[in-house]
């Protein structure tokens, strides 16, 4: 059962080393949304893909290996059967991988975010510029002198050809 502890910390050690690079090309890709450098964004999109797909494997293989050893995840979690195997089989090794695994994914998750709300933004701020140059503006309502609102849409087209 050892041998099998130590290749169990061997797979959730690969799927962590390819987290870890995910990580490092969502802070590339954080700078090319800034920098709007497109060049680099299309190629640090290929490179997310192949390591999700990388990523996606470690985590069958992991699974597969839980199923062989009868761990069905509608029976208890993982990191539960982590904790007692390292409790009951002196396996330290295991669970600081699987916490620094669950750490990792947890610091990919929160980057992805960061550029997902960075790509919100930048595709509002599009989108508005958009309607500014169509005249298509929503104004907000405007006082008069008379104390009525009115839109403040007056200005109407920049220009007519």
């Amino acid at each position: 059962m050892e041998r099998d502890f130590a290749h169990l910390t061997g797979l959730i050690e690969t799927e962590c080393q390819a987290i870890e690079r995910l990580i490092a090309v969502l802070l590339e890709e954080r700078e090319a949304l800034s920098g709007r450098d497109m060049e680099v964004l299309v190629r640090v999109t290929g490179e997310k893909v192949t390591i999700l797909d990388a990523v996606d494997a470690c985590a069958a293989t992991r699974n597969a290996w839980a199923l062989e050893h009868g761990i069905a995840p509608e029976d208890r979690p993982f990191s539960r059967f982590v904790a007692e195997a390292a409790e009951a089989h002196g396996q330290a090794s295991l669970l600081e991988s699987w916490q620094k695994l669950r750490d990792t994914l947890h610091t990919a998750h929160r980057e992805n975010l960061v550029n997902g709300r960075i790509i919100a933004r930048s595709r509002q701020t599009l989108s508005h510029l958009l309607h500014v140059l169509r005249g298509q503006v929503d104004s907000p309502a405007l006082y008069s002198r008379g104390g009525t609102t009115r839109t403040g849409n007056d200005s109407g087209e920049i220009a007519r050809a």
